[in-house]
């Protein structure tokens, strides 16, 4: 059918259209241009004479397309100069640049030339007059106007568009910086270019387009090894590094290899040019990338190191970054009642510090993030709910997209945790939207597994495994070991409740043994009393007697939620011991180890996990009235 529609009323011969199809091998820009190319190559021919063999039709489509740039005279000259300005150019800037003084070769007729280039099939018209814009039909169009350029015209050119739209179009230059940076990097004026990436890379950042502003980056840093080095060439690259850094932060994750690559040649440069200020963000980086892949110890000595430097600093932020990183270790070994304490004064002294909206994250939003998570697990859930609406509210107010999504997850996780799981739903799939606009892979991650987690809750349970499956694989590929002990133990309620006890129990196993490990023990005495839990359930279904075991994994997770003073844990754990306790008709026991659990919680009266230890206790204490 391209054959068809490509050779116009021409009427190919089968064979020709056979071999047109069989040479292009199902590419249709391949099939639409050597048709073309056969029609005028046989244009010309007297009725009656057979088409010529398809052979003079190039193999390759570059050099079909330049073979027919050829053809086209001094049309040929204009798709060149459109090809250096790019796949899409204005026709008041193309005029510019022909007018220009130091244009290398002159374009004659341009109107008409532009006519046979659109009437070829090579350029697309957009609009009227002298707002029209003109466009390649395909990028391969625009690759071969413009590679079949001499390069020292090439140069030249690039350096009287960059010109132009530098002196006449500063609406142009202004939108994309990016354009003129091209322009000064193929002309060679490479500070001109420097200057041209990093704008537009911060003009990326302001809209938190994090992949474009990584692309223009590291353009600038290839534009940047183009220059020998000297005295003013580390402190640009260093600068470059750094921003470099926080993108792929937001995009890979804290704990990516390219992550760590790029904090390593910056802690290089920070170090020779003994920049202090760089070498603390370089800093506070390394305490994140070693934090996330679970060295807990390698990330609380570069933490500490940190806030030592901070204290002497005048950076506010510094100081608390590095407060944060402190306080967020401490919570995830476990520490929850310090590092609320912590949390709590790094987030007045950010309450103090204006928000840096190009920063990848506010310690800030930070510390409201895991101090709800915290405030749940000590035994405060209404606390916790409230204050993930306020980092939502707050982070809504700054419409900063990566605390968002972010905030968005942890309100999430929060009423999933006190059994609000459409609610969660609902966060969840915010946090997803935001995620997934932004590219920010680490949050979006987290928020499909608690999405996942809600749904096999609320009875979808074969989409929300697969979905929890689907994100703990994306979580872990950003190279993060933090926080997988809890999103296993997710996965196991998951297969819990879908019955499929065994495989529950191999990813607990997982989870202890990361835990063992890393020592991210916050959710220690949960996974315990999940293994526990699962051990009854599979014996139950099995008949066979294993509460003797399952009976020393929920003591052990009893212990393990005391000794941290995480209430809501200790409830859990009491809950189900008393379950135990109850089917084997010790109801002392149960009473005497869910009464006071229940007890401590003094707040969330309508919350699942309090709801359901009322209940039993309620049924335990009128059965051993009657015992």
């Amino acid at each position: 059918m391209l054959v068809l529609a490509s050779s116009g009323d021409t009427r190919l011969p089968s064979e020709v259209v056979g071999e047109l199809v069989k040479k292009a091998d199902g590419v249709p820009l391949f099939i639409e241009e050597s048709t073309r190319m056969v029609v005028d190559l046989n244009a010309g021919l007297p009725p009656g004479m057979p088409f010529s063999a398809t052979q003079s039709v190039p193999a390759l489509i570059l050099d079909l397309l330049t073979a027919r740039l050829d053809r086209m005279g001094n049309a040929k000259r204009i798709a060149q100069i459109g090809g250096t300005i790019g796949r899409e150019f204005p026709l008041k800037l193309l005029q510019a640049v022909l007018s220009h003084e130091s244009m290398p070769f002159p374009g004659d007729d341009l109107l008409v030339q532009l006519g046979t280039l659109v009437r070829s099939g090579m350029l697309i018209c957009l609009g009227d007059g002298d707002d029209s814009c003109y466009q390649f039909k395909h990028a391969l169009m625009r690759d071969a106007a413009y590679g079949s350029l001499l390069e020292r015209n090439r140069i030249r050119l690039h350096h009287v568009v960059a010109s132009v739209i530098s002196t006449q179009f500063r609406t142009l230059a202004d939108s994309q910086p990016e354009l003129l940076a091209f322009h000064f990097t193929e002309a060679g004026i490479y500070a001109e270019a420097l200057r041209g990436w990093e704008s537009a890379a911060r003009k990326s950042i302001s809209r938190s387009a994090h992949v474009e502003a990584i692309s223009h980056v590291n353009s600038a840093i290839r534009v940047l090894a183009r220059i020998p080095p000297d005295k003013n060439r580390d402190p640009i690259e260093l600068r470059l590094q750094l921003l470099l850094a926080t993108r792929l932060i937001a995009v890979d994750g804290y704990g990516a290899d390219r992550v760590e690559r790029v904090y390593a040649r910056a802690m290089e440069l920070a170090t020779t040019l003994g920049d202090e200020a760089a070498l603390m963000k370089v800093m506070l980086g390394l305490e994140g990338y070693h934090f996330m892949r679970g060295d807990f110890d390698k990330a609380h000595a570069i933490a500490v190191d940190a806030a030592l430097i901070a204290r002497n600093s005048a950076d506010a932020i510094h100081q608390a970054q590095s407060k944060w990183a402190v306080a967020n270790i401490l919570m995830h070994r476990g520490d929850m009642e310090e590092s609320v304490r912590q949390m709590d004064e790094c987030r007045a002294e950010c309450d103090r510090i204006e928000h840096r909206p190009g920063a990848v994250q506010d310690p800030g939003v930070m510390c409201l993030c895991y101090s709800a998570w915290a405030l749940w697990q000590l035994g405060f859930p209404d606390q916790a709910l409230e204050r993930t609406s306020v980092v939502v509210a707050r982070t809504e107010q700054l419409n900063h997209k990566f605390s968002m999504g972010e905030a968005y997850g942890f309100r999430a996780a929060v009423q999933h945790f006190r059994g609000e799981n459409a609610a969660a739903l609902d966060s969840a799939e915010r946090a997803i939207a935001i995620c997934e606009e932004g590219g920010f892979a680490v949050w979006l991650a987290h928020a499909r597994l608690i999405h996942g987690r809600a749904l096999a809750e609320l009875g979808e349970l074969a989409s929300g495994l697969e979905e929890m499956r689907v994100a703990y694989d994306d979580w872990t590929r950003t190279g993060a070991v933090v926080t997988t002990p809890f999103y296993l133990a997710l996965r196991a309620e998951g297969f819990a409740l879908a019955e499929r006890f065994d495989e529950g129990l191999d990813v607990l196993d997982q989870a202890l043994a990361i835990v063992e490990r890393s020592g991210e023990r916050y959710y220690e005495a949960e996974i315990r009393r999940l293994h526990g839990q699962l051990i009854v359930r599979s014996a139950a279904r099995a008949g066979t007697d294993r509460s003797a075991e399952a009976e020393s994994w929920l003591i052990d997770a009893h212990k393990c939620a005391r000794s941290r003073n995480l209430r809501s844990l200790v409830l859990r754990c009491a809950t189900s011991l008393a379950n135990l306790y109850r089917s084997q008709c010790r109801y002392r026991q149960a009473v005497e180890v869910l009464q006071p659990a229940y007890r401590s919680i003094k707040e969330g009266a309508g919350t699942r996990d309090v709801v359901a230890a009322r209940e039993l206790l309620e049924r335990v204490q009128a059965e051993r009235a009657l015992h």
